[in-house]
């Protein structure tokens, strides 16, 4: 329509030259002639300037054109052949060309019958170069050209998703038989009977019980991988009910051995190692929620006997380090000073003399523990004193550059 538009301005103004050429280009007067040659060439050279500038305008927007359809079909034919490395990748590149099939393919070929009208209109009035022409020519075989593309492709992609849906039937079994299988090894936890609650057995019960602990972690990693690839492929989601058994399964277990040796190595630790450096306050809170975990789980496993007992043995032993935490936070009071050993000293009969090397387990020996209660009000008034030492020693900081200047009175 527009072209046609475009063709009867041209006849419009080819006919207006027409008449211009008609125009008299001498007119004789009484005693002069007046010259009207110039001004009917100007009015030629303007007329022929318009039909240029109508031309010249359709040869660049066929150029434009033709050069973004060239551009959209290279980036068709590129992006049709990518490597694909994962179901995500296929799925996009399957919508990709869907979209280009169905969408920029038509798109592309009415611009390019667009630009066949344009140079049908153009060949009475332009002379097209070498180059154009060729160009023309690529821009027509295009269509014929990418439609080989998209079906080779199309293939290749149908063909790759048929192999993912295969490997994700696969991969889904295995998935649901290693549950299976993680459930069944947790089974023997159950009815675990310990005779003897020896360190050997807990790193064990401890260790395996971690790395199933982390295993179904990865689980729930996988399963959030295979539910999207799922989704990719426009498959139900799996809900994975075996894995929510499996989590379900191992939290009690694990916390139980995991928490019995967690003890065991550190009250070995506590009560052996030096005492000094330890962060008395922090021990207490931790073996306090440790005790916690032993008692829920001891409640827990009220149909289970053998658990039961791991966990009534181990909460016994936290009850019994318990009794010993008041001793042990006085003792690490960062505030006693040799006269409150010397006090408490004096209060158990025994001279305290702790080094670098004491431990909670020499000094319960001395006696101690049995005077915990006065141990306690020596250590409170340590805390005091140990008070008022930071906040002299932070007035004296304070106070280091500060100059008191005394001047004459009169």
């Amino acid at each position: 329509m527009y072209l046609q538009y475009m063709n009867l301005k041209i006849e419009e103004y080819e006919r207006l030259k027409a008449d211009i050429v008609t125009f008299r280009r001498l007119i004789p007067l009484n005693f002069i002639a007046l010259d009207c040659a110039s001004f009917n060439d100007a009015l030629v050279s303007k007329v022929n300037s318009l039909i240029k500038t109508i031309v010249q305008t359709q040869v660049d927007r066929n150029a434009q054109v033709i050069k973004h359809v060239i551009e959209t079909f290279e980036e068709m034919a590129s992006r049709a052949g990518e490597r694909v490395d994962n179901t995500a990748q296929l799925v996009a590149l399957t919508n990709y060309l869907t979209t280009s099939m169905s969408e920029t393919f038509f798109r592309m070929k009415q611009q390019i019958m667009e630009a066949m009208n344009r140079v049908l209109f153009l060949l009475d009035l332009h002379t097209f170069s070498d180059d154009d022409l060729a160009l023309h020519a690529k821009v027509y075989n295009w269509p014929e050209n990418m439609d080989r593309i998209f079906q080779k492709n199309n293939v290749r992609l149908t063909l790759m998703r048929e192999q993912a849906e295969e490997n994700l039937i696969t991969d889904r079994a295995e998935f649901e038989k290693h549950l299976i299988d993680v459930i069944e090894s947790l089974e023997v936890y159950k009815n675990k009977e310990v005779p003897f609650l020896a360190a050997e057995e807990m790193r064990t019960n401890s260790n395996a019980l971690q790395a199933i602990y982390d295993d179904l972690q990865q689980c729930i990693t996988n399963s959030e991988r295979l539910n999207e690839e799922e989704r990719l492929l426009d498959q139900e989601q799996t809900n994975f009910a075996d894995l929510q058994v499996a989590l379900q399964l191992v939290d009690p277990y694990h916390k139980l051995w995991t928490t019995a040796y967690d003890f065991h190595v550190k009250n070995k630790l506590w009560s052996d190692g030096p005492f000094m450096g330890l962060d008395a306050n922090a021990i207490a809170e931790e073996v306090e929620n440790m005790w916690k975990t032993m008692y829920k789980l001891s409640k827990q496993f009220n149909d289970q006997p053998g658990p039961k007992k791991v966990a009534e043995t181990v909460r016994r032993k936290m009850e019994k380090f318990k009794q010993f935490i008041p001793l042990l936070v006085t003792i690490c009071n960062p505030g006693l000073r040799e006269r409150h050993w010397k006090a408490m000293s004096d209060m158990c009969g025994v001279k305290l003399e702790p080094t670098e090397e004491t431990t909670l387990m020499e000094m319960i020996a001395t006696g101690l523990a049995e005077n915990v209660i006065q141990i306690e009000e020596i250590g409170a008034a340590a805390t005091k004193e140990y008070q008022l030492e930071r906040n002299l020693a932070k007035m004296k900081s304070e106070w280091t550059d500060v100059k008191f200047e005394l001047i004459p009175y009169r």
